[in-house]
């Protein structure tokens, strides 16, 4: 697959599961994106994260941590 083929970046908002601090919260996130979707931008927030790259790449990292939930942002 070529660039001008490759899908569009997507940004999503990340919260994570009740009983894990940010700080839990945002190692499993990294360390789980550097394992399956080296390729995602991660963004720590306040309040979760924020994560941004092809959807399929997203959709890897979701099935990994099924307790935290990503929802596509505008």
């Amino acid at each position: 697959m070529t660039s001008e083929n490759a899908a569009p970046r997507r940004k999503y908002a990340v919260r994570y599961p009740s009983g894990l601090t940010a700080e839990e919260g945002i190692a499993l996130l990294s360390q789980t994106c550097a394992d399956i979707a080296p390729h995602l931008t991660l963004s720590e927030k306040a309040d979760g994260a924020t994560i941004e790259g092809e959807p399929w790449h997203v959709l890897s990292v979701c099935l990994a941590l099924p307790l935290f939930e990503m929802n596509e942002v505008g």
